[in-house]
């Protein structure tokens, strides 16, 4: 794992849980007690978290995954969590193909409980050989649904990502409706 914040934290956890041995690296050390106390072995730095079978990024923008690609050298699988554009995207994109990565994008749907239960949703995209000969890893997050390209994946979850804001905004806007009607507005 690399970036063990809310979201890759749970994987993390998730992972462990189920028998992995698991490899943290965050560029903020103040985690690394919480995730050793859950049995995470915290790393130095990213080239330690490549000799493994997987590395999963769970990073805050394509930026971030841009550099970290960039510092990796492994024959694993990398499978990038990472929400980002589709300008980060093709930087990131043009990284793999120049190292020759074994690269798959996998855009999450949910939030750390589900990513601490293996109940996330991953939107697929990449090579489809690749995908399968992972699919059984990335069950174990929660449900891979393969989409097609990186670029059809990210962009369905940016779509889906959309879809959330505007309910939420929708809601915020009918809450005051709800409360003159004397509904609970947090019911569920």
């Amino acid at each position: 794992m690399v970036w063990v914040g809310w979201v890759g934290g749970g994987m993390a956890v998730n992972l462990v849980n189920r028998g992995h041995v698991v490899y943290g690296y965050d560029v903020n050390k103040s985690v690394y007690a919480a995730l050793n106390n859950v049995g995470v072995k915290t790393v130095d730095n990213v080239e330690q978290c490549g000799d493994t079978d997987y590395v999963v990024l769970a990073l805050p923008t394509g930026r971030e995954s841009a550099q970290v690609l960039s510092e990796l050298s492994t024959n694993a699988v990398v499978i990038d969590t990472t929400t980002m554009s589709i300008t980060e995207l093709e930087q990131v994109l043009s990284i793999v193909r120049s190292k020759e990565l074994k690269y798959i994008t996998a855009r999450l749907e949910g939030g750390p409980k589900q990513a601490e239960s293996g109940s996330l949703v991953l939107f697929i995209g990449g090579d489809e050989q690749l995908y399968r000969q992972s699919e059984e890893f990335l069950k174990q997050l929660g449900t891979p649904i393969y989409i097609g390209t990186h670029e059809q994946a990210t962009l369905l979850k940016l779509i889906s990502t959309s879809i959330i804001i505007a309910n939420t905004m929708i809601l915020a806007e009918l809450s005051p409706l709800m409360r003159e009607l004397g509904l609970d507005v947090n019911t569920g």
